[in-house]
């Protein structure tokens, strides 16, 4: 006889995964893992957004420095 080890449901006929889980906790389990997932996706892209943002702001304030000096430089000639 089958038990599901998260809800509690047995039965003679009762389907239990290798996780011990019955069809309807196991689809639960299976859909929490995607949202997790797509959760985790997510901050992985808004982390690589950042990074990028930041690296292109580096870039600029580089470029500003870059071109002030060049500015005072060209002053003190």
């Amino acid at each position: 006889m089958g038990k599901c080890v998260k809800c509690g449901k047995q039965g003679l006929f009762l389907r239990i995964s290798k996780e011990g889980l019955c069809p309807d906790c196991m689809r639960a389990f299976v859909a929490d893992l995607e949202r997790r997932a797509e959760q985790r996706r997510a901050a992985e892209e808004a982390a690589e957004k950042e990074r990028i943002e930041a690296s292109i702001e580096l870039k600029k304030h580089l470029e500003r420095e870059a071109y002030l000096r060049e500015l005072e430089e060209e002053e003190l000639q």
